[in-house]
C-alpha cells in the first residue's frame, strides 16, 4: 500500500534516523526520561479509562492502533529529547521530500492519465494511480480544461496542502529559503483547496506586514501578488459553495452533528473509533433531521477530538497543540494553523500531529533553531 495509507514510513524514517544516535550516545537527562515517562503512564491511562468508561471495551479494530501511534509518537518525541536532535531541521527535510514528490505529481498527470489504474476500498480510500507512486482523484475546471488536484502522497488535496503550509511556514519564517517558499506555494495552488489558499495568505499576510513596517516599497509587491490571487480564492470558493454535496456542505454537517453530539456527551465522549462514532451519530437527532442516507465519518479532527474524549481532554490537548515546540517561532500564526487545517481534514489521531501534540506536553524546552522576524533584503 502506498503511503499515503499511513504516518509509517515518515516514523520509520525518523526512527532510523536517531536509533544510532541514541545507541551511540552516553548519558542520558534523567529529568527528560522521568518527564516522558510520566507523560506516557497518565495519558495512557487517561485515554484507556474512557475508552473502557464509553464502550466497555478496548479490543477492536481502532483503538489498539491508535494507542500503538500514540506511544510511537511518544517515543519519536522522547528520541529528540534524548539525542538533542533538532526537531525542526529534521521534519523541514521530510516535507522537503513531500513537496518534490507533489511537483512531480501535478506535472505527471499530463504524461499518465490514459495508464492510470482506480483504486476502491469503500469508504477507506478511493484513488487513481499510476505504478503507486502517483495518486490522482478529484478533478477541477481550470481555464477551460479539466486538470486532476494535486494530493501528492495523500488521499486527498486537502491533506497535502497543510503540510505544504508548514512546509512554506518554516521557509519563509525561520530557514529564509525564497526558492523553498515559492516553490511551497505554486504548490498549494495546484491542490485547488480553498482552506489552503486561506492559509497560504494569512501567512503572506503576516510576512508581508513584518516587511513593509520596515521599508514601505513592499507594498508594492503585495498589491501586484492579490491582483491574481484574491479572484482566484473567490472563484475556488463560490465553486465549492455551489456543488451539490461538495466539501463546504459536508464539512458544516460535521460541525453541526459533531456540536449535537458533544451536548450530550461533554464531560467524557463517546470514546475513539469510527464505528462508535457512527453509531452515535445515527442515533443524534441532527442526522435524523437531516438529508442523509447514511451516516458519515467526520473530517473535522478538532470536533471530533471533543466528541471522542470530552470537552475537558479536549480543552488540555488543544493547549498542548499551542505550546508544540517541533516547529517554532510566531506561536499564536502557527496555532491558528494547525487549528484550521485540522478542522479541515482527519488528521489529529494521526502520528504525525500526534507527536506535535506530545512536544507541548512534555518539558523541557526541545531544541530548536532561534526565531527570528522575517527579512527581505533593503
Amino acid at each position: 500500500m502506498p503511503i499515503m495509507l499511513g504516518g509509517v514510513v515518515f516514523f520509520l524514517l525518523i526512527m532510523s534516523l536517531l536509533g544510532l544516535t541514541l545507541l551511540l550516545r552516553r548519558g542520558y537527562n534523567q529529568g527528560a526520561l522521568t518527564g516522558c515517562g510520566k507523560f506516557i503512564i497518565l495519558a495512557m491511562t487517561v485515554l484507556v479509562a474512557l475508552q473502557f468508561k464509553n464502550t466497555r471495551q478496548l479490543i477492536d479494530e481502532e483503538f489498539p492502533n491508535f494507542l500503538f501511534r500514540f506511544f510511537i509518537a511518544w517515543l519519536a518525541v522522547l528520541c529528540f529529547r534524548l539525542s538533542h536532535r533538532n526537531m525542526e531541521d529534521m521534519i523541514y527535510k521530510v516535507l522537503q521530500v513531500i513537496a518534490c514528490h507533489a511537483l512531480l505529481n501535478f506535472f505527471m498527470q499530463f504524461l499518465v492519465a490514459p495508464f492510470l489504474v482506480e483504486i476502491d476500498l469503500k469508504e477507506i480510500l478511493k484513488v487513481k494511480t499510476f505504478s503507486f507512486v502517483f495518486f490522482y482523484e478529484s478533478m477541477y475546471d481550470f481555464g477551460g480544461a479539466s486538470i486532476f488536484r494535486n494530493q501528492g502522497l495523500f488521499w486527498e488535496p486537502g491533506v497535502l496542502v497543510i503540510y505544504l503550509n508548514l512546509l512554506f511556514y518554516i521557509s519563509v519564517f525561520r530557514k529564509k529559503n525564497i526558492f523553498v517558499a515559492v516553490l511551497s506555494a505554486f504548490l498549494v495552488f495546484t491542490t485547488f483547496s480553498t482552506t489552503g489558499l486561506v492559509l497560504l495568505i494569512i501567512q503572506s499576510l503576516v510576512f508581508f506586514r513584518a516587511v513593509i513596517l520596515k521599508n514601505i516599497v513592499y507594498i508594492v509587491p503585495l498589491v501586484l501578488l492579490c491582483i491574481p490571487v484574491i479572484p482566484f480564492v473567490l472563484d475556488n470558493f463560490q465553486s465549492k459553495l455551489q456543488e451539490d454535496n461538495g466539501s463546504f456542505l459536508l464539512r458544516a454537517y460535521d460541525y453541526m452533528v459533531s456540536l449535537s453530539i458533544i451536548r450530550d456527551n461533554w464531560l467524557t465522549g463517546i470514546g475513539f473509533g469510527n464505528d462508535v462514532y457512527l453509531k452515535v451519530q445515527e442515533a443524534s437527532s441532527f442526522f435524523q433531521s437531516a438529508d442523509l442516507v447514511d451516516a458519515r465519518r467526520n473530517s473535522n479532527s478538532i470536533m471530533l477530538l471533543f466528541v471522542s474524549f470530552g470537552i475537558p481532554v479536549g480543552i488540555m490537548v488543544l493547549r498542548f497543540l499551542s505550546l508544540q515546540r517541533v516547529i517554532t517561532g510566531n506561536r499564536w500564526l502557527l496555532f491558528l494553523m494547525l487549528v484550521v487545517g485540522l478542522s479541515s481534514e482527519p488528521l489529529i489521531f494521526t502520528g504525525f500531529f500526534m507527536m506535535i501534540i506530545i512536544s507541548g506536553a512534555v518539558r523541557p524546552r526541545l531544541s530548536a533553531s532561534p526565531a527570528s522576524s522575517p527579512v527581505l533584503p533593503a
